[in-house]
């Protein structure tokens, strides 16, 4: 979100530099960054079973993504791509993708325009994207993994990441996917509920096509519907288990302003949900959570800009 609102971005960028990976700014950063992977969220860690809402895994998706970040040499946007496909061009070394060399391919005439009709690993040197000043692929297998099935990373206001993330917004806001049978059971633990009757985005499927939340022309507005409904859904209407099957959005929020703002407890819960998936400064399967810092001080800063006394 964070990195959203301050740069006007939709997709997640590739920010995997000295983050414990074979190589910097790896190609399959798509995949997952920080070890994660995105086509797993929603596996139920014990019986390997996916979320009932979840998108299928998506081997044949070719995408790309549509922002990127914009300093001299930086990253190409994030891509997916079958094996087939990217070994047919030459481009994968032992089934492995490459890496981004960002100090290499000076850019003489940085481009004014590019062609979007092409992945951007098809795209020309120095033609990977809008203004791009300097660096190149390297198609070297450094990255020590493939790119096929890996178009669930982050996009909108809020950065919806992953299958089942991308699958709820599509059953409850677009073409839903779940098979019928399952609705009024219980799968791996959920309550499976119906679609919508009338969702507000019925001829859209996120789940074959998770970059319209980005390139949609008819409906610009979903960069922002898809933040509010992660928001509302998985924030407002966290459910836990466990340690932290007491936790409840309303609750901790009305403790926090009678406890006198005080801390950083209820941004980093928050922040948790988020960015790994539980209300807490570091999960017990995803980690710590990325940029915490960060998040401590956009949270402090709104709270500065409209006037309300805190200790921090």
């Amino acid at each position: 979100m964070k990195e959203t609102i301050r740069y006007n971005a939709c997709d997640e960028n590739n920010w995997s530099i000295g983050t414990g990976d074979p190589v910097d700014y790896p190609l399959s950063s798509s995949c997952g960054q920080l070890q994660q992977d995105y086509a797993s969220y929603g596996v139920n860690p014990v019986t390997g079973n996916d979320h009932p809402y979840s998108c299928p895994r998506a081997p044949k998706m070719e995408v790309t993504a549509t922002t990127h970040a914009g300093w001299y040499g930086a990253p190409a946007p994030l891509f997916a791509a079958p094996d087939a496909v990217l070994e047919e061009a030459g481009l994968l070394v032992n089934g492995s993708v490459g890496y981004w060399n960002f100090g290499g391919g000076w850019c003489a005439n940085p481009p004014t325009s590019i062609d979007t009709s092409k992945q951007a690993w098809e795209r020309d040197e120095c033609q990977v994207y809008v203004n791009q000043k300097a660096g190149q692929f390297v198609h070297n297998g450094a990255a020590g993994k493939s790119v096929e099935g890996c178009g669930w990373w982050g996009r909108g206001v809020i950065q919806t990441t992953g299958r089942q993330n991308f699958g709820t917004l599509n059953h409850f806001l677009g073409r839903s996917h779940v098979d019928p049978a399952t609705v009024g059971t219980n799968v791996e633990g959920i309550d499976v509920r119906p679609a919508p009757a009338d969702p507000l985005y019925a001829n859209l499927d996120f789940c074959s096509n998770p970059q319209l939340i980005c390139t949609s022309e008819e409906h610009p507005e979903l960069k922002w519907i898809a933040g509010l409904f992660y928001w509302m859904n998985d924030v407002q209407g966290y459910v836990g288990n466990g340690q932290y099957a007491g936790w409840d959005y309303k609750t901790e929020i009305r403790n926090y302003v009678a406890g006198g703002l005080n801390g950083t407890g209820l941004i980093d819960d928050i922040s948790g949900i988020v960015n790994r998936g539980c209300p807490d400064s570091t999960c017990p399967i995803s980690g710590p959570v990325d940029g915490i810092e960060d998040r401590q001080d956009n949270f402090f800063l709104v709270l500065d800009k409209l006037g309300v006394s805190y200790t921090r």
